[in-house]
């Protein structure tokens, strides 16, 4: 009779071990349904921890739809930073625990997937736009890996252009520029063609140091976009990193007999004249942007330093002079001093254009000070302190 009492015992305590951590299961989630997240956080978390419980699928769906319910929410989302990783976890093990692949929440663990994939773009977007490329490329590749995760496991064709293109980009900013080939590989082997695809790879095999894949790479896209602007901008860099200037030259008129309008190509082809040396031409293209758009920063700063720095070859040569030099001294500062002011409209307009570019207020300093304009260069001191904080 002892032995059989104690059978019934130990029967009575096991079902009521498993029934106690089923309960911390229905708990987390009646919790979760009343706002009392921290409650359902440690009720749940308690039922992974169980040899049982945390072999049921719906101890890991529910786990993963509590932290997604915590991200959403402001408030606790502030002491949960890792909620959404915790979300995308639990939903994947979940299906990971799954008898034979089947799990009775398929189609919710396959919703909740694609929320936060979607969630873990947006996150990458405002530290992407203020430059913080590290967190911005682990939220996209993050969104990436889920949406490659969803088609994999629930066989569907979702694309996540968006979020590989610019995981890719995020990488390649950060100089992973290996990471950053396998994922702007892995879209033109989905199919998926953008200019903007081929022109990031030739900036990132520039950036390797490899000039003839970032070449043959562009000219895949340049024959199937022909007439796009940004491919045209990333070949002429790859031409001019690679110091080929002739080429970039051609290139650039050929683009702007195919688009007279658009003034950074005039800027671009300026810049390879005053490589080679050729002012004069370099001038003139300058101007001929302007005429096209007076507000071009760019054109204006450019030409503007042209002026400035040739003032200034023009002063290193008077240094070099000798004592007994004295006319041929006079002579280079008047040439000097003209070459310094033939900048100073440029410089101005540019800085009109552009009121914080430190490099304008520098050269527009310098210039002051040289001019013996008082009460600019008193100005311009002010603005560059302000600048600086």
């Amino acid at each position: 009779m002892k032995k059989a009492l104690s059978l019934v015992l130990l029967i009575t305590v096991c079902v009521g071990t498993v029934f106690s951590q089923s309960s911390q299961v229905v708990s987390a989630w009646n919790y979760v349904k009343y706002g009392q997240f921290e409650e359902a956080k440690t009720a749940i978390n308690q039922a992974i921890n169980d040899p049982k419980t945390s072999t049921w699928p719906k101890t890991w769906f529910y786990r993963g739809s509590i932290y997604l319910a915590i991200y959403n929410d402001s408030s606790f989302k502030k002491n949960n930073p890792d909620a959404l990783p915790e979300s995308i976890r639990s939903f994947e093990k979940s299906m990971e625990v799954s008898a034979g692949g089947k799990n009775e929440y398929k189609d919710q663990l396959q919703a909740g997937l694609q929320e936060c994939a979607l969630s873990s773009f947006n996150e990458g977007v405002t530290p992407y736009n203020e430059k913080n490329y590290q967190l911005a490329y682990n939220s996209f590749k993050q969104s990436a890996d889920v949406y490659e995760y969803i088609n994999k496991t629930f066989q569907t064709k979702t694309v996540d252009t968006l979020a590989t293109l610019y995981a890719a980009h995020a990488a390649t900013k950060l100089k992973k520029y290996g990471e950053a080939e396998v994922l702007y590989q892995s879209l033109l082997d989905k199919g998926i063609s953008q200019p903007d695809i081929y022109a990031s790879m030739g900036e990132l095999y520039v950036g390797m140091g490899d000039t003839a894949k970032a070449i043959a790479i562009i000219s895949k896209g340049t024959a199937l976009y022909p007439n796009d602007k940004g491919l045209m901008i990333q070949e002429l860099n790859v031409y001019l990193f690679s110091k080929r200037f002739d080429e970039a030259e051609v290139k650039l008129k050929e683009a702007i007999e195919k688009d007279p309008k658009f003034v950074p190509l005039y800027v671009q082809l300026a810049n390879i004249y005053e490589l080679k040396k050729d002012t004069a031409n370099a001038r003139k293209t300058y101007e001929q942007a302007i005429a096209i758009e007076p507000n071009s920063f760019d054109a204006q700063y450019r030409l503007g330093a042209m002026y400035y720095n040739q003032a200034v070859e023009l002063n290193n040569t008077m240094n070099k002079l000798d004592l007994n030099q004295q006319k041929q001294y006079d002579l280079l500062k008047v040439q000097r001093d003209a070459t310094f002011r033939r900048s100073l409209p440029y410089l101005e307009n540019a800085h009109l254009q552009d009121p914080k570019d430190m490099d304008t207020m520098i050269a527009l300093k310098e210039l002051y000070a040289r001019l013996n304009m008082t009460e600019k260069l008193d100005d311009i001191k002010r603005q560059i302190d302000a600048a600086k904080g």
